[in-house]
């Protein structure tokens, strides 16, 4: 089968809670079967399965779309406020140490 072929359909309608799933790829089915998706029918050819079909539930579906965006290297300046932030946050929690240590034991 060509890369062409193995393709991966998904369809579905706002009024439905599923979406229906071909796929002619592989990776695409052992993916959906260790996620734990059956298929509900497969598609022959000259008796050889080459391709699934799958009913996954909508709420289970992640879709993402476009590649993971770079961050911006942060500036110097932003690097000295997290810096400043950073030593006020541990700066705070030692206080609040120092605090617990002090009180008195009321315990019975």
């Amino acid at each position: 089968m060509t890369k062409a072929e193995q393709e991966t359909i998904l369809r579905w309608a706002a009024d439905e809670d599923t979406v229906s799933v071909f796929t002619a790829h592989a990776p695409t089915k052992r993916k959906l079967e260790k996620a734990g998706y059956r298929p509900a029918k497969a598609s022959t050819r000259a008796g050889v399965a080459v391709g699934w079909f799958y009913r996954v539930p909508l709420a289970e579906l992640r879709w993402r779309v476009g590649a993971k965006r770079a961050r911006k290297p942060m500036t110097e300046a932003q690097r000295a406020v997290l810096a400043r932030a950073r030593v006020a946050r541990d700066f705070l929690s030692a206080d609040k140490n120092r605090e617990a240590q002090m009180l008195p034991d009321v315990s019975g």
